[in-house]
């Protein structure tokens, strides 16, 4: 297994994990749309799964 090329973009995908309850919480009660936009992070996230780890 090896590092995919962009993992350092997986360290930002982090920051949607930090907005996750904030997210949730405008899912429930209603907010603003820009918190909506704070999903996109989690995008990233997959960045830090190794490559070899995703191939059976």
């Amino acid at each position: 297994m090896k590092w995919q090329e962009r993992w350092w973009l997986g360290l930002l995908g982090l920051i949607g994990i930090y907005q996750l309850p904030a997210v949730l919480e405008a899912l429930v009660v209603g907010g603003p749309l820009l918190t909506y936009a704070d999903l996109l992070w989690l995008l990233w996230f997959s960045y830090l799964i190794p490559e070899g780890a995703i191939r059976q």
